[in-house]
Parts: structure tokens; C-alpha cells; sequence
């Protein structure tokens, strides 16, 4: 997984610089050509030069010629060099990932790819990055870092560089549609480059109250805040979907949910299986239809039915806002208790109403599921059953919700077509159920 990533990407990268090189073909720029170039606001050429010599092995480095032209596009304005400043991290992002690899293509250790990117950033123009304040990627560039670059035209997901024992990556993030991020930024769509960064977190007992299951990690973007949504029509109404995904390829507890912390700590759904964690390096080879031994083969057919049949690896799709990537973000696997007698509440009780009134209640039924700790369940479904006392009635179309972040299901269409008294009872398919009092609705039809 790791190497056809690496592959792609540096791949992606080279593809880029040949652009660059086609467009001046006889210049091939060095290092020293390029320290003469001049300072620009935060742009300081000579420092960025010098640190990427201090980072690369290889002194003609593609990064060379990127930074000629990072030069040029900086001295017209950090506007006109943000594009080719993306193209810098981008490779720088692919040659961290060869840090740890039998041939590296970088001598300089994690604070000094750090200090290569600040450079760099600060040659640029990147909503939520203040050179003055520069951000700190030593982390993202370790062993267990999360360093790379994506847009609309770069679809494949961005993983960390350490793997589990089966050879998955820790954590990663990818777009959740084929046609592109989605992604906003203040309200206005973006397409553009986007730096993805994240580490794995030190390991912990508890993540916000809850049992640690796996890997927690940090992930975060520049430029910020991004909201990866988009809106879709669903029965002629426009519902916001999540298009970024975030997943843990390494769990220890096959019950275990992503717990996300940003605004408030909400348990994400599980919705399938992230593409980064689709299979191991080994199953990979019987994929792609490698020569093998009948023993080797039938082994490794064996390994992917039994890995067909478990619990899909875990991942969270991202619903609504810039839930996930709105300034540093924390993730991580997590089991949690969920007490049967308190987990699913009223949050706004059923209370009397009128029958032709339009809403019937004041306040609209809503229903909150909560873990023992307190966090909210999110996209939980909650069904609404009604038993009255005074003969038969329609049943409510409006009966069935998903809990949003706050884990509140909210049933604003819920009407009844008989006056009378009534019990309600929300029910979820696994937490539990809470009963209300006894309600009334009073009137007649009209």
C-alpha cells in the first residue's frame, strides 16, 4: 500500500516538474542559481534554498527547478506563487514518505521538513496560515506522520507512512465523491491545492471519556477552514452530504466507532470500507494476478474470503459543516458503555396539543442518544412507535430520524389524525428506548 502510494505520488510529482522543464527547456537550475534570488515579504529565497538542501539528498532534486520557479512567481506576488508552492510540498510531502524506506531521498530529519515547509508557505498566500506564526508539521513528518497534497484532480486518498502489522496505513483521508472535493472555503467553492497533515497522537487510556480502541490522530488542513460538503436534492429537498472521509486502518476492537473532537466530541458513523484500507501489500500481489505458488495462491484466496466475511475496517463520513477539517482535528478509535435506561431520552417532550393546529405541538418532538460518558451518537436512527387510548388512528408518516452531531433526532412533521390520549416511546436498534408520559391532543378534524 505504502509503496504504490509513494509511487503515485512521486510519479505525480515528476509529471509536474517535466511540465515545469518543458515550458524552459534549457535551463536546468541549481541550488546556488537559485540563492541568489531575492527576499519578498515572508518570502525569504536564500533561507528556503539552503533548508532544502539541508532536507534533499540529492542536490538536483526536482525540488531544485520548483523552487527557480517558486522564485520568479514569488518576486510578482505570493498570490501568483501559491500554485507552484503547492507543487513544491507536494514533493516534498512524496519524498518524506521515502524517509523511512531502504532508499531515502531525504537526509534532513523531521524538524527540518518542517522548516522547509514554513519556508515555503511563506512564499505563498494560504487562508488560516500566518508566517508570523508558523505551524509546527514535525510530527506530520515522523515515523507516524500524515504529509501530502490533493485537490480535485488528485483523488486518491492521503495516508499516514506507518502501518499496522498487516501493512495498512494508520490513518488516512480521501474524498468521498469521484467528481471532485467539493470542498468551501468561507462559502465559495474551492477546488485548488490542498495540504493534508496529521499525526499520530500519544497513546492514551481514554479519548473524551471514552475507551481508546486504536490509533487517535490529529488531522488538519491548509488552507482554512475547508468545509468538505456538498448539497444534494433528496425528494425535492436539498440535503448537505459529507464529501471527505477519515478512517483507522488499525483497530483492536471490532465494536470500536470513530470518536471526532472538534467542536464538540460526536461518535461518526460507520459507513464502509475507505479505499486506503482496502487490502495488504500480500492480497494485493494476488489481485494484480502475481505468479505464485498453488499454495501461496490458495492461501492467500483463503485470507480474503475470512477478511471478507469480518467487520469492514472502520471509517467516518463526514455529514455536515467543516466538522472535520475547520482548524486542528482530532480522531480516534473508540469503544464506548451505552446504558440502556438513560441512552436514548426526550430531548423535547411530546406535549398536548391541538389537533388542526399546524405544528400539533409547540415544540417539535426531538430525541437524544447519548453514551454513558455523555457523547453524543451521531446518525443513530431512532423510530417513533404511538399507542393511543381511544380506538384506531393513522400512524404518523414523520416516525423514523438519523441523530445529527448533537445526537438529537428532531421529527418536526410528526402529526396525528385523531383527538385522544396517546403514549410514545423512541426505540433505537441498539442503544435502548425512552417512554414519554401520557399526552393529548384535543379537537376535531375539520
Amino acid at each position: 500500500m505504502r509503496t504504490r502510494t509513494i509511487g503515485f505520488a512521486i510519479a505525480g510529482v515528476f509529471g509536474l516538474v517535466s511540465c515545469m522543464q518543458d515550458s524552459n527547456p534549457p535551463v536546468s537550475p541549481t541550488a546556488p542559481q537559485l540563492a541568489r534570488g531575492r527576499n519578498v515579504g515572508s518570502c525569504a529565497i536564500t533561507t528556503t534554498v539552503n533548508d532544502a538542501k539541508a532536507y534533499f539528498s540529492d542536490s538536483k532534486d526536482p525540488v531544485f527547478a520548483l523552487l527557480d520557479t517558486l522564485t520568479t512567481q514569488s518576486a510578482i506576488s505570493a498570490s501568483a506563487a501559491t500554485p507552484v508552492g503547492f507543487r513544491v510540498l507536494s514533493r516534498l510531502g512524496a519524498v518524506a514518505n521515502t524517509a523511512y524506506g531502504s532508499s531515502s531521498s531525504a537526509k534532513g530529519d523531521s524538524v527540518a521538513g518542517s522548516k522547509f515547509a514554513n519556508d515555503v508557505l511563506g512564499c505563498m498566500s494560504v487562508s488560516g496560515y500566518d508566517a508570523a506564526s508558523p505551524v509546527s508539521f514535525v510530527s506530520a513528518f515522523g515515523k507516524t506522520g500524515l504529509f501530502g497534497v490533493r485537490s480535485d484532480a488528485k483523488l486518491q486518498a492521503v495516508i499516514s507512512r506507518a502501518t499496522d502489522t498487516d501493512g495498512e496505513p494508520l490513518f488516512g483521508a480521501e474524498s468521498g465523491e469521484t467528481d471532485g472535493w467539493h470542498a468551501s472555503l468561507g462559502g465559495t467553492a474551492y477546488s485548488d491545492d490542498i495540504l493534508f497533515y496529521g499525526s499520530r497522537l500519544p497513546l492514551a487510556a481514554t479519548f473524551e471519556g471514552e475507551d481508546t480502541a486504536s490509533v487517535t490522530f490529529e488531522l488538519s488542513t491548509l488552507p482554512t477552514p475547508l468545509a468538505f460538503t456538498k448539497s444534494v436534492t433528496v425528494n425535492n429537498e436539498s440535503v448537505t452530504e459529507g464529501t471527505l472521509r477519515a478512517g483507522v486502518c488499525d483497530m483492536s476492537s471490532l465494536s470500536a466507532q470513530i470518536l471526532h473532537d472538534h467542536d464538540q466530541p460526536t461518535i461518526l458513523p460507520q459507513a464502509g470500507e475507505p479505499s486506503f484500507c482496502n487490502t495488504t501489500g500480500r492480497d494485493a500481489l494476488l489481485l494484480l494476478g502475481a505468479k505464485l505458488s498453488p499454495t501461496a495462491r490458495v492461501a492467500l484466496a483463503a485470507r480474503s474470503v475470512a477478511n471478507y466475511f469480518l467487520p469492514q475496517p472502520l471509517m467516518a463520513r463526514i455529514g455536515g459543516g467543516s466538522a472535520l477539517v475547520s482548524g486542528l482535528s482530532d480522531l480516534g478509535a473508540v469503544t464506548f458503555d451505552v446504558d440502556t435506561n438513560t441512552a436514548v431520552t426526550f430531548y423535547t417532550q411530546p406535549a398536548s396539543g391541538k389537533l388542526n393546529a399546524n405544528p400539533q405541538f409547540k415544540d417539535p418532538i426531538a430525541v437524544q442518544v447519548l453514551s454513558t460518558n455523555g457523547t453524543a451518537l451521531g446518525d443513530v436512527k431512532v423510530s417513533l412507535t404511538v399507542v393511543g387510548n381511544s380506538g384506531s388512528f393513522t400512524p404518523p408518516a414523520d416516525s423514523v430520524r438519523f441523530t445529527g452531531a448533537d445526537g438529537i433526532a428532531t421529527f418536526p412533521d410528526f402529526q396525528l389524525d385523531k383527538a385522544g390520549g396517546y403514549t410514545i416511546t423512541a426505540h433505537t436498534p441498539s442503544y435502548g428506548s425512552a417512554v414519554s408520559n401520557l399526552f393529548n391532543l384535543t379537537g376535531k378534524l375539520k
